[in-house]
């Protein structure tokens, strides 16, 4: 009998829900209530997430959620904190794509900026999640945790970008406005709203920065992405200058200094050619003025 019960149990472990294993995230704990979900490389989610623990409920937040990450989000939450998700911070949206931040789970708030929404109700497949649309800047704040204060940078690496802050302990995720010892991607950018961005990120007092992808930063990282962001952008407009045409520019475009930057083969051509077409239009548009 003892034998036929070893063997039950171990039969039950083979059963444990998927929920308590996930393949997307790493997570690491930066305060008592603050958690950042680091991609894993070759895992289920192409970027990082956070969760903050207020009370008895989570706020969660990131970007580019397919269905898998969503789920492996939500077991990393369940099996670390054990709360139930009650708010989730769409930080940014890259419209057209329609397969990704429209299946989380219905018992769940999505909260994103005016900005945002205005390129998420552009897909044409639609959320059935209940929204919470908020303009400038919003404060969810228990008498349990401290504050966590949204706002909304606007136009930067998208049309629509959201930064998330605990000023109480100097913690802020930043999605993909920062890029670490990487190029990027820029391609539905606005360059100099971006440069902007990273102006006032830099302002901020901060000492625990997470980014897009890759594990939590400091200032001076902030630092260094917005130089490269300038040499890039100082480059490419000194090409405008020189009348280089968009075609020409993507075929000839580098910057020696950081060709050692993750992303630098697969996307710095690419990026310079979308910057040649923002900056332009900025141009353009002034000149009409």
């Amino acid at each position: 009998m003892k034998h036929i019960l070893l063997s039950f149990c171990a039969c039950l472990l083979c059963f444990v829900p998927v929920a308590a294993a996930q393949e997307s995230y790493t997570i690491q704990k930066l305060s008592d209530n603050f958690y950042a979900a680091q991609a894993k490389p070759g895992g289920r989610s192409s970027t990082n997430a956070f969760f903050f623990v207020s009370g008895n409920q989570v706020i969660a937040g990131g970007a580019h959620m397919t269905r898998e990450a969503i789920e492996d989000l939500w077991a990393a939450i369940d099996v670390t904190v054990g709360k139930p998700v009650r708010y989730f911070v769409l930080t940014h949206h890259h419209p057209g794509f329609s397969h990704i931040d429209t299946t989380f789970p219905a018992d769940a708030t999505l909260i994103l900026s005016g900005d945002t929404w205005k390129s998420f109700e552009k897909d044409a497949r639609k959320s059935e999640t209940p929204l919470l649309l908020f303009s400038d800047g919003l404060t969810l704040k228990s008498s349990q945790a401290p504050a966590l204060v949204l706002s909304s940078i606007g136009a930067a690496h998208t049309d629509g970008d959201t930064i998330v802050v605990v000023p109480e302990e100097k913690i802020a995720y930043v999605g993909d406005l920062l890029y670490v010892k990487s190029v990027g991607y820029m391609g539905d950018g606005h360059m100099r709203s971006w440069l902007q961005s990273l102006d006032f990120l830099s302002e901020l007092d901060l000492k625990q920065i997470v980014p897009g992808y890759g594990p939590p930063v400091g200032r001076a990282e902030v630092n260094e992405f917005r130089r490269y962001f300038r040499d890039f952008l100082s480059e490419v407009l000194s090409r405008i200058e020189a009348n280089e045409s968009a075609a020409n520019i993507k075929r000839s475009f580098t910057l020696p200094s950081y060709q050692e930057w993750s992303g630098y083969k697969q996307f710095l051509r690419d990026n310079a050619e979308h910057a040649w077409h923002d900056l332009k239009k900025h141009f353009t548009e002034e000149a009409k003025n």
